[in-house]
């Protein structure tokens, strides 16, 4: 699987608008998507989101909060999200936000990097769009 971050900052999106008391679940998050047409409802999309919410996990984008019905095995495994699974945005992934946030913006930067050549790494565009906000 390839990193996708248009998907990445979808599921922050996700996350951010959906919370409340500080997480919510994995099937608010893919509601949001599927309404906001970053993906379909094919189990192929469910599980790229669930490993994309994994690489955010990784990243410290966000954060997991486990549910009461999950196993002591299912806790260990931070790359697979049950429906009940609980997720959170973390001090990285607002910061992310804060940045990628507007749409125009967002499309702008990918320009540039696609322009220039490069690939959508996560520190180039936080660099790309922090500096493109301020001009």
């Amino acid at each position: 699987m390839k990193r996708d971050m248009d998907l990445v900052r979808g599921i922050l999106l996700a996350i951010e608008e959906k919370e409340t008391l500080g997480d919510c679940d994995f099937c608010e998050v893919l509601d949001w998507l599927r309404a906001n047409k970053y993906i379909t409802s094919s189990d192929k999309d469910r599980d790229k989101v669930s490993a994309h919410c994994g690489i955010l996990v990784d990243g410290g984008l966000a954060e997991k909060c486990y549910d009461f019905m999950e196993t002591d095995a299912s806790r260990q495994d931070k790359w697979f999200f049950f429906p009940s699974s609980r997720i959170r945005l973390c001090w990285e992934g607002y910061e992310f936000l804060d940045n990628a946030r507007q749409d125009k913006l967002w499309e702008q930067v990918k320009d540039k990097i696609d322009n220039a050549g490069g690939t959508l790494s996560f520190e180039i565009t936080s660099c790309v769009t922090s500096r493109s906000k301020v001009k």
